[in-house]
């Protein structure tokens, strides 16, 4: 199931222009259910490896495969919150193999499980949360903001 495209305030315009970048984020926007890799994202825009990477860190300003687990937590949160999804559904369209490893993972990311992510106002997702590695502070919003329109 393809997700919606939200606007980001064009927050990576040059990743939109850059015809193999904008090409990757539209194959991870359009299915996030694949593992994607830089290895398997770089074959399907016909680049290396290291040079998609290096270009797609300097573009977007966070590396692909941050980037996809971001793109796939947004999904996530939009289908909790806007749909009243099951978690074993958002964990088959997100590609992961099982509810506990999804829901592992979005608590990794996202600083809270997914039930209590359902239950919140959304306005209580955008305040700061400590990373579950106490690492630092950090503003879920950040993590969740919306990836930009993709031009299909």
């Amino acid at each position: 199931m393809a997700v919606a495209v939200a606007d980001a305030g064009g927050r990576h315009p040059d990743s939109l222009r850059d015809q193999q970048i904008g090409r990757a984020i539209a194959l991870v926007h359009r299915d996030p259910a694949p593992n994607w890799t830089v290895a398997s994202l770089a074959m399907a825009v016909g680049m290396s490896r290291s040079a998609f990477a290096a270009r797609f860190s300097q573009l977007v300003g966070e590396p692909a495969v941050r980037y996809v687990t971001r793109w796939k937590m947004h999904a996530a949160l939009m289908w909790l919150k806007e749909e009243n999804a099951a978690l074993s559904e958002i964990a088959s369209r997100l590609g992961y193999e099982s509810e506990a490893a999804f829901s592992r993972a979005f608590k990794r990311f996202v600083g809270i499980s997914p039930g209590a992510a359902r239950r919140r106002e959304p306005r209580a997702l955008h305040n700061a949360a400590v990373l579950p590695n106490g690492r630092t502070c950090v503003s879920i919003a950040h993590h969740m903001r919306s990836p930009p329109d993709i031009a299909s």
